[in-house]
């Protein structure tokens, strides 16, 4: 903003100001249940720097500061301050003060103001002069919380993330958001850079500024412990704490059993017993086979939950019947095929966690009991056992339907290392259980 030179005399500079800010808050910090953050006495960060706050024996204090480019060669300025009369378009004079710098520092209350800045020359006479600049001097106050709900997020509960806030001096202006508490080393900064902070999504206030309400994207969520952090215009700011995001039961246990098909996908495998020559005749054919009479169980211990996933073992024991033929028809080979597997299993929980996505790989042992081969007309060989290593690799998709209550729908690939004979399944299954 240019002054105005009575002289014509080239003398401008320019007026650099925030012409909204806010002044000094009424009352201190009330202490109570939940601990304050006390305000600092210089500028906060992502503060103007138009004012700051100053703490005193008489309380808080916010100090303005106008500022404006120096002029060279002169004697010194004049600042005029006018506070505006009510809702009228009349100002009276609030302040009228000479200074040699180019700037002032003062306490303003709460108003709408205007000043203008007048240059003395050294023969002390008026060589320019600013337009009036207008601005708003705005309440600041303290921020109080008294209580807060709920105090514990357990991830592992489906639930609406929302915190619900009483207390006095909420204002749509208010800038709220969840901080992990600092360990050493660490600050606010850092975690803003680290992307620790958590923004709500929403804010909800009540009319008179008694209470608000949070609400929070799921995905933000980590497994940590959160201060509430509001800070209203102004800088003046309060911390309500702890609220502490975690699981409910560190530990899982999932019981489920239910229905696994098998589907051979290849081999041939040579049932061999005593006398057979293994020829032609003892090939057993898989292709287009199904083994329906098949059933699994599945006993999944978590003991490891992270925010990205879930970590355990699987232990799975099953039973399949199985019955085929000879390429020619001529006898049938029949098994009872017994196995169990260890698996290392990951969890990946979706949608509020009402769904899981689990992958599962590991290896165990199988084994074919008494099998024994029909030729008809009750001519029937010798019964034998036989014991080989499994491989089995797979995933599953859990629906909780109630409570802990869900069905697991499944598919994985097994592959029977059996001497001369290996053989690979397909295996869909579905089951049903309870999360302990």
């Amino acid at each position: 903003m240019g002054i105005r030179n009575r002289r014509r005399v080239s003398f401008f500079f320019m007026l650099s100001f925030l012409f909204t800010f806010a002044a000094a808050a009424q009352e201190t910090p009330v202490p109570g249940d939940v601990p304050l953050a006390a305000p600092q006495g210089t500028a906060a960060e992502g503060q103007s720097s138009s004012y700051y706050i100053q703490e005193t024996d008489e309380g808080i204090r916010f100090i303005q500061r106008l500022e404006w480019e120096p002029v060279e060669h002169i004697l010194d300025y004049e600042i005029v301050i006018e506070q505006r009369f009510g809702n009228s378009d009349r100002y009276y004079s609030f302040m009228d003060e000479r200074i040699e710098d180019p700037y002032i520092e003062l306490s303003l209350p709460p108003g709408n103001y205007r000043y203008k800045i007048l240059v003395y020359n050294v023969l002390n006479r008026i060589d320019g002069e600013s337009e009036w600049v207008y601005f708003n001097v705005f309440l600041a106050v303290q921020p109080q919380v008294d209580s807060y709900t709920p105090r514990y997020f357990y991830l592992d509960e489906p639930e609406e993330r929302r915190i619900s806030i009483r207390g006095n001096n909420f204002v749509r202006e208010s800038e709220m958001y969840l901080m992990p508490a600092l360990r050493e080393g660490e600050t606010e900064q850092s975690l803003r850079e680290r992307g620790r902070i958590i923004i709500p999504r929403d804010i909800t206030y009540t009319d008179i500024g008694d209470g608000a309400e949070i609400f929070l994207n799921e995905q933000d969520l980590l497994t940590y412990t959160y201060n509430l952090v509001i800070v209203n215009p102004g800088g003046l700011s309060t911390i309500a704490g702890p609220i502490s995001v975690l699981f409910q039961k560190p530990m899982d246990l999932n019981i489920h059993a239910g229905y696994s098909p098998m589907f051979p996908l290849y081999g041939k495998p040579m049932y061999g017993w005593p006398g057979s020559d293994g020829g032609e005749d003892d090939t057993v054919v898989y292709e287009g086979v199904i083994y329906p009479v098949s059933f699994n169980i599945r006993i999944t211990f978590i003991p490891f939950k992270k925010v990205y996933g879930y970590f355990g073992v699987e232990l799975s024991p099953y039973y399949v019947f199985n019955k085929a033929s000879n390429e020619a028809g001529t006898y049938t080979a029949s098994s009872h095929n017994l196995g169990v597997i260890l698996y290392a299993v990951y969890q990946k929980p979706l949608v509020n966690r009402k769904y899981i996505l689990n992958v599962r790989a590991g290896g165990g042992i199988s084994s074919y009991l008494n099998m024994y081969f029909d030729y008809g007309d009750n001519l029937k060989s010798p019964s034998f056992d036989t014991w080989f290593p499994v491989a089995a690799a797979g995933a599953s998709f859990q629906w909780y339907f109630y409570k802990r209550a869900f069905v697991d729908f499944g598919v994985e690939f097994m592959h029977y290392f059996v001497t001369d004979m290996p053989t690979g399944f397909i295996r869909p299954s579905i089951t049903a259980g309870w999360q302990f």
